[in-house]
């Protein structure tokens, strides 16, 4: 598709082999196709074989996403027994006392995917899942009725297997695309769980203190991204003794372009997208230049080049200056924007920022996340 039109976003949509364009485009032929509909096909038409005949696939007794955990009760319980044990129960044990350790609703004592990306892709889907059957035609998500649902309930039970998966046992292409994952799955979970940051006030407790536990202890936001794949550029991890020390990337492994993948939630955050080990690198030059191409993000603008905050707040990962930002940047332009921003930075221009919009897709009236007592008594094993 990016050799055939040079753009990196969709729809990009294609009749048979001609490209038709985006979405706008598509646009200017309502009312033709029906019409088109109405004539005879002219010339030799091709038929399709027969699609060969699928087996229907036998099910499993009990889904991966549903294994057992360790019950306080006989084990033999089936799956819907099982939902309603932890539904009579909710809100005490763990999960009062951690009320930001989103996975630990139950402990997870059975064996592990041996495959940590296929763990988080199979949870993904789950409570996608959820979400799209509460999304308005407006597209903003009834968070706290999905909270109520013994479908989320299941969903956080099938979260408790992360608790055993380590970072420090995977390699960097698999340690990258899951934190990745991973870190956009917990802004989906918290929001249903703990509420959603609509201020300065929370927005940093927020980030730094809901997550998951993970097998070398329990991983924040600020852990994943500015710990493990920003190898600990903010001083996150305190200490070498701290576990979590061995998962972080070296400085030198560093990888700017993890801030065009990670979704805090916000609406100037880039799209959501589903990452592999196999093709991360790729996965993540396609989401760079699908980034850089919106206006919303990148604009050459009065003789300098307006850009996102994440420029800003992560500028050290783009480069030094404002020239060295920006020649990070261009390799990520295509067509006359990358014209324009060579100009730029022939002429000596420099950067300016974009306000960062922090409206999230949370219904109304959203659901606010609260600093409380037990929140702010928690021990983050620092």
């Amino acid at each position: 598709m990016i050799k055939l039109t040079s753009r990196f976003t969709v729809p990009q949509v294609f009749v048979n082999d001609h490209y038709i364009g985006g979405a706008d485009d598509f646009k200017k032929f309502t009312g033709i196709f029906p019409e088109n509909r109405k004539e005879e096909p002219k010339g030799d038409m091709s038929w399709f074989e027969e699609p060969a005949k699928v087996e229907e696939t036998k099910l499993r007794p009990v889904q991966e996403s549903e294994r057992v955990v360790e019950l306080p009760t006989p084990p033999f319980l089936d799956k819907t027994d099982y939902v309603s044990l932890i539904k009579a129960d909710r809100g005490s044990a763990n999960d009062a006392k951690t009320p930001s350790v989103l996975n630990c609703l139950v402990s997870y004592k059975d064996r592990v995917d041996p495959n940590p990306i296929a763990v988080v892709h199979r949870l993904k889907k789950q409570l996608d899942k959820i979400i799209e059957k509460h999304r308005d035609d407006k597209q903003a998500v009834d968070y706290q009725a999905i909270k109520e649902l013994d479908e989320f309930l299941e969903f956080e039970v099938a979260t408790a297997e992360l608790q055993s998966v380590k970072l420090a046992d995977m390699d960097d292409g698999v340690k990258k695309a899951f934190c990745i994952n991973l870190y956009n799955l917990m802004i989906k979970h918290a929001f249903t769980k703990v509420g959603v940051p609509t201020d300065k006030s929370n927005r940093g407790p927020f980030f730094t203190g809901v997550g998951y536990q993970l097998g070398e202890g329990y991983f924040t936001f600020d852990h994943l991204e500015n710990g493990v794949l920003r190898s600990n550029r903010n001083g996150i991890l305190k200490h070498e003794g701290d576990k979590r020390f061995a998962a972080i990337f070296p400085d030198s492994s560093v990888d700017c372009r993890i801030h065009f993948a990670l979704n805090c939630g916000a609406a100037s955050c880039p799209p959501i997208k589903k990452f592999t080990s196999i093709a991360i690198d790729d996965e993540l030059d396609v989401v760079a230049r699908a980034y850089c191409e919106d206006e919303g993000n990148v604009k050459v603008e009065d003789g300098k080049v307006w850009v996102n905050q994440i420029f800003n707040w992560y500028g050290k990962d783009f480069g030094g200056n404002d020239e060295e930002k920006l020649r990070t940047i261009v390799q990520w332009c295509e067509g006359e924007k990358k014209i324009e921003v060579m100009k730029v930075i022939d002429e000596g221009g420099g950067i300016d920022y974009m306000v960062y919009d922090w409206g999230s897709d949370a219904r109304e009236p959203v659901r606010s996340f609260e600093v409380g007592d037990a929140f702010k008594e928690m021990e983050w094993g620092e």
